[in-house]
């Protein structure tokens, strides 16, 4: 089946996710992108989506997403250091 709208669609960026609510079998994970306020000088964590999914399709989404990491290993992309933030795993 074709995928449509892939260039319509908004794209936000993720620094992270905090945080997730299991009920009726959707999971809903806060995801987060770090913004910065120059009035304060303070960085805060700020909610850009909720991401609900049936349980079903996050574990497949887990599945795609331990195969594209595999394969970014393999092609040199990222390096697993053990003990380091997420962040300083990619090159």
């Amino acid at each position: 089946m074709p995928l449509v709208g892939s260039t319509e669609a908004p794209e936000l960026f993720i620094d992270g996710y905090h945080g997730v609510a299991i009920q009726k079998g959707v999971a809903k994970l806060n995801l987060y992108s770090i913004a910065f306020d120059a009035d304060t000088n303070h960085h805060e964590r700020r909610v850009v989506l909720r991401l609900a999914v049936p349980l079903g399709t996050l574990v497949g989404m887990h599945e795609a997403l331990g195969d594209l990491i595999n394969n970014l290993e393999r092609e040199g992309f990222l390096k697993r250091v053990e003990g380091a933030p997420d962040a300083e795993k990619s090159k």
